[in-house]
């Protein structure tokens, strides 16, 4: 069962179990959890001994409060997504994606501001960002399209009408 999962991951991930994609990936990965804390604390650190304590936790306390003020921003982003949709099909189909892409890259931003760290939250800050945040989710939009050509699938454009079958009477 655990292969079985392993290799059901390791194919949606595009790289073979056991693959050097696959084991470069995993290394990437565990550098970044383990890198990320440690060049937090040490900046955090190195700010405190340079600025000053105060002004350091001053300067968290200022990103913490961005980060939660953005929350509510990206909420009410993404329930206007979600009511447009339900409210005109048509646009569900086309501009959902993209609306929803918007209002989860804020909640993000807003995220890594709320997380302590000034690493995380300069990267929180650029997605808070508008010209950013359509800069990520142009090149992110076209990683997922490249992904799912790569598996099969294909964007379509529905048009509401009517299906026909057959003749149609004279």
């Amino acid at each position: 069962m655990r292969a079985a999962s392993a290799a059901g991951a390791a194919s949606a991930a595009g790289t073979a179990p056991g693959s050097a994609g696959s084991a470069v990936r995993r290394f990437l990965t565990l550098l970044a959890v383990v890198a990320v804390p440690v060049a937090e604390i040490w900046l955090f650190g190195y700010l405190g001994k340079t600025y000053g304590w105060g002004v350091v936790i001053v300067a968290a306390a200022v990103q913490f409060g961005i980060g939660l003020a953005m929350v509510p921003r990206a909420m009410r982003a993404w329930g206007a997504a979600i009511e447009r949709a339900s409210a005109d099909p048509g646009w569900a189909n086309t501009g959902f994606g993209p609306a929803m892409g918007n209002a989860g890259l804020l909640f993000a931003g807003a995220v890594m501001m709320i997380v302590p760290g000034f690493i995380t939250g300069l990267l929180g800050l650029l997605l808070i960002i508008p010209p950013v945040r359509h800069l990520v989710q142009r090149i992110g939009r076209g990683r997922i399209d490249q992904a799912a050509a790569a598996r099969g699938y294909e964007r379509v454009t529905v048009i509401e009408g009517e299906t026909v079958t057959g003749h149609p009477a004279p």
